[in-house]
């Protein structure tokens, strides 16, 4: 009689998280990563990501941040996040009556 052991499917990578947000506007980061298995197949899993500090968005720059998984202890999901500045623009378009409404030329 054989016997074949199974080898058990464990997570091989995540693939990394890339995202924008304006200054002073929290990421919002997705609930959900694709991880490689071992055995070639990828799954959706879920991640918790550690919360960023409001000081890591408030100017234009870009930070990492780390997620878990529950499908692994040691490999961990990574979110790029890319902070923009954005410059408030008046429009010349606008018609302004008093200072209450305005219109569109």
């Amino acid at each position: 009689m054989q016997f074949t052991v199974a080898t058990a499917v464990t997570v091989k990578s995540v693939n990394a998280s890339n995202m924008i947000t304006v200054a002073g506007i929290l990421p919002i980061l997705p609930s959900t990563v694709i991880a490689t298995m071992s055995d070639g197949a990828t799954k959706v899993v879920n991640v918790t990501w550690v919360t960023p500090s409001p000081s890591q968005y408030a100017s234009a720059g870009t930070f990492t941040l780390n997620g878990t998984i529950t499908e692994s202890t040691t490999i961990k999901a990574i979110a790029t996040v890319t902070v923009v500045k954005i410059e408030p623009t008046i429009s010349s378009n606008l018609l302004f009556r008093d200072n209450s409404n305005c219109q569109a030329r």
